[in-house]
């Protein structure tokens, strides 16, 4: 949510590292808001095929879809990948959290 040209950003840099299938999906932790995660993998993965085999809490096989999908005012569909020369990661992180925050982030 603060910080989500750096999300994407992450996606774009795993994505360039190779991956065939790179899979963002988000989910909700309780005491720390909304968190965004990346999967990748040589492999398709095909969500309507994952078979949940153990007893889960809160997971059902039924709102997995729910984790890959994102609303349009988070999405962006076009960002640069972050290297090692050019860490556009820090610079995405630290945009967002100066809109953010009250106090400014010390460069």
């Amino acid at each position: 949510y603060h910080t989500t040209k750096a999300y994407w950003c992450i996606k774009e840099t795993v994505a360039s590292a190779g991956f065939k299938n790179v899979y963002p999906y988000h989910a909700y932790v309780p005491s720390f808001g909304e968190w965004g995660f990346i999967m990748a993998s040589d492999l398709n993965l095909e969500l309507e095929e994952i078979d949940l085999k153990v007893e889960t809490k809160f997971l059902e096989k039924e709102s997995i879809h729910k984790l890959f999908t994102f609303d349009k005012d988070v999405r962006i569909d076009s960002i640069e990948h972050s290297t090692l020369d050019f860490p556009l990661l820090l610079e995405y992180y630290l945009e967002g959290w100066r809109t953010w925050s009250r106090e400014k982030v010390v460069n």
